[in-house]
């Protein structure tokens, strides 16, 4: 994972951050991700997670918090 990526996800989850970059519309605006892919990221940041051993309850509020950004990923 990038540098970039890394510290919006911090932000994104409430953690400390100095993500400057793009909104997520503008980064997302000229790739063509579809509701498959994006189910496919969370997915595999779930399984991550299951295997850094972290509760089950703060996987599916990540997912959670994942999931309300899909409008903006997809250009919706």
């Amino acid at each position: 994972m990038n540098e970039n990526r890394a510290s919006y996800l911090a932000k994104l989850f409430g953690g400390p951050s100095d993500y400057k970059g793009k909104s997520l519309k503008e980064a997302h605006q000229s790739s063509d991700i579809k509701d498959g892919h994006f189910e496919l990221f969370i997915k595999y940041f779930n399984e991550s997670l299951q295997e850094l051993n972290v509760d089950k309850k703060v996987i599916e509020e990540a997912a959670q918090t994942l999931r309300s950004t899909k409008n903006e990923v997809l250009n919706r």
